[in-house]
């Protein structure tokens, strides 16, 4: 047996293995927690997009909006602005895009 490894050696030399760390390195780490932090962000501000979009579908199948559906929308764009840094008037042109604006209250 010996000797079938020596000759396949000799034709087909083995690479050292080299050991692959057991942990991520530390940078890695902090790295993957940021991304993480990041589409957590991301994703929670998809999601009060997506809620103020079906209030929105909600409120031209009615007609108009509601007490709690504009309340929702306000409260949605507050989040926005606070929580995910949105500009004011980029909260204020989203609304109006949203028809909030359009009718009274």
């Amino acid at each position: 047996m010996r000797l079938l490894q020596h000759l396949f050696s000799r034709f087909w030399p083995v690479a050292p293995q080299q050991a692959a760390p057991l942990t991520p390195e530390l940078f890695d780490l902090e790295r993957h927690s940021q991304a993480l932090t990041e589409q957590r962000g991301l994703l929670g501000e998809l999601q009060l997009l997506q809620l103020g979009h079906s209030l929105q579908q909600q409120a031209q199948r009615k007609g108009r909006y509601d007490g709690p559906a504009a309340e929702a929308l306000i409260g949605i764009a507050y989040a926005l602005e606070i929580h995910h840094g949105w500009d004011p008037l980029l909260v204020d042109a989203w609304l109006e895009r949203l028809g909030l604006w359009d009718q009274e209250f």
